[in-house]
């Protein structure tokens, strides 16, 4: 038997069992030693109930009562460890004592309070214990007060001293609160709890503002070991302001930059593409049509799927639409994508099977011209 005919009868063997070996989507077990205790990943069909479901999930509804615990109404400042309180007591500058002064400039890496010269001014270092040494009180105790507290009670405990005394307290270094702000913004790095309330309108406007590649509506606040993922267009539309969002003493912001909420769209479509979702949305319509549609010649209209990765297989989910029916389409463009989120579109069998005999045949071209 001639090369030729052994490599034509090996082609002919290898086209018959095509439909084996060709490639295509397949979510069954793959058969290993551990078989067994892997369950494939459950395949969901996109249908109306579905859509109602996850609906009632991205509600604005749903989302305002997940966010109610962040909303908070601004209370007076109270003042902390490390603080720097300014105090004069009218008509004694001899209270004033050269050896507590403070250098705003540089505990404060050049930054100076409203209204305050660039100098070293008299300040009184709040310590650990929430305490300040004043002349004649002594140790006296401010941590936890409001200004208009400690003022109140410093005086007070100055009337054995000094008749009627009148004083001025105020904080000219707020450093016992912050938060930090990180990601898509221009100032990013640790910003100071004032008198003035740290919602998050105010820490993205001393973090200078998101970035054209930050993403708004994916906005990440770490809190005592809790994450919460919030959108600057879902609070809105919850009938909640950005500045309703009130942020505690060790929050944590992050502004995350829009390539993480891409999807990718890919199989037989006219144009494979990774898609940049808006406002964090995008339908499975919208996708496909980005991608130019999926392939008339190849595709295989009942094998749309949407792979949605988790951490582990069990949380892992696959949702395939059949798009043969017109209902298809107003089902794709209800269907929410989300972050990552992978659009595949199979092939038809047969479009398979004739990509392997392609490459069958093309093997078999190489081994004839070798074997001439």
């Amino acid at each position: 038997m001639s090369l030729l005919r052994v490599v034509s009868v090996l082609s002919i063997a290898s086209c018959l069992s095509a439909c084996t070996i060709a490639p295509g989507m397949s979510f069954n077990d793959v058969p290993n030693a551990h078989a067994d205790t892997q369950p494939g990943v459950p395949v969901l069909p996109i249908t109306s109930a579905l859509i109602d479901t996850q609906g009632r999930e991205h509600s604005a509804d749903t989302h305002r009562v997940a966010l109610e615990k962040l909303v908070g109404r601004p209370d007076a400042y109270r003042i902390g460890p490390s603080d720097v309180l300014s105090v004069i007591v009218w008509d004694h500058p001899e209270l004033v004592l050269p050896s507590l002064s403070y250098s705003l400039v540089s505990a404060n890496a050049g930054a100076t309070p409203t209204g305050l010269p660039q100098q070293t001014i008299p300040g009184y270092v709040v310590d650990s214990d929430g305490y300040i040494q004043f002349p004649y009180v002594g140790r006296f105790r401010v941590v936890g007060m409001t200004v208009g507290d400690a003022q109140k009670r410093l005086s007070a405990a100055l009337v054995p001293y000094i008749s009627r005394p009148q004083l001025t307290l105020r904080v000219i270094d707020f450093r016992s609160k912050r938060v930090y702000i990180d990601g898509e913004v221009r100032d990013a790095g640790v910003k100071p709890i004032t008198d003035v309330p740290m919602t998050l309108t105010e820490a993205l406007s001393q973090a200078g503002g998101i970035v054209p590649s930050g993403d708004a509506s994916n906005i990440l606040l770490n809190r005592d070991g809790v994450q919460y993922r919030l959108g600057i267009p879902q609070l809105l539309a919850a009938g909640l302001s950005p500045s309703q969002i009130l942020l505690h003493d060790g929050d944590a912001v992050k502004v995350v930059s829009r390539d993480e909420s891409k999807v990718f769209v890919v199989g037989e479509v006219t144009k494979p593409v990774s898609l940049t979702m808006h406002d964090s949305r995008l339908s499975l319509n919208e996708a496909l049509g980005e991608a130019g549609g999926v392939s008339v010649a190849t595709s295989d209209a009942k094998s749309v799927f949407v792979i949605r990765a988790g951490q582990d297989r069990a949380t892992t989910s696959v949702f395939q639409l059949d798009a043969r029916s017109p209902v298809a389409l107003a089902l794709a463009e209800q269907f929410q994508l989300k972050p990552k989120d992978v659009v595949f579109v199979d092939a038809t069998g047969f479009a398979r099977l004739n990509r392997v005999v392609s490459q069958i045949l093309t093997g078999s071209g190489v081994v004839y011209n070798l074997a001439r």
